[in-house]
């Protein structure tokens, strides 16, 4: 239950994670049209500049966070299956929760 649990949340910060990157895309996009049309209003350089300094600290943050969670998951381990005989109840929440592929999944996104 706690590899089961522990999995389900790092899907839920991937999850969040990508929600994010869309914010960020989406403020950049908003960047771009200010930078494109500072010609017609030059105010605009002072809050491209700012937008553009919080996007960089925002990527440089979102990269180390992805990189914390890959090092987790590189070190993270299902453990063995629970023999059925001895343990039937761990054995079928173990084939319940389908857990390595839970874990495929995670790795993947």
């Amino acid at each position: 239950l706690k590899t089961f649990l522990s999995l389900h949340t790092r899907e839920q910060f991937i999850g969040n994670f990508f929600i994010r990157t869309f914010c960020l895309d989406d403020t950049l996009k908003r960047t771009r049209s200010l930078i494109i049309n500072y010609l017609t209003d030059p105010t605009n350089i002072d809050q491209i500049r700012e937008r553009l300094n919080d996007a960089s600290r925002e990527i440089i943050l979102l990269e180390e966070v992805l990189e914390y969670l890959q090092e987790s998951l590189k070190h993270f381990k299902i453990p063995d299956i629970p023999n059925e005989e001895e343990d039937p109840v761990g054995y079928a929440l173990f084939q319940h929760l389908h857990l390595r592929q839970l874990q495929k999944e995670v790795l993947l996104r």
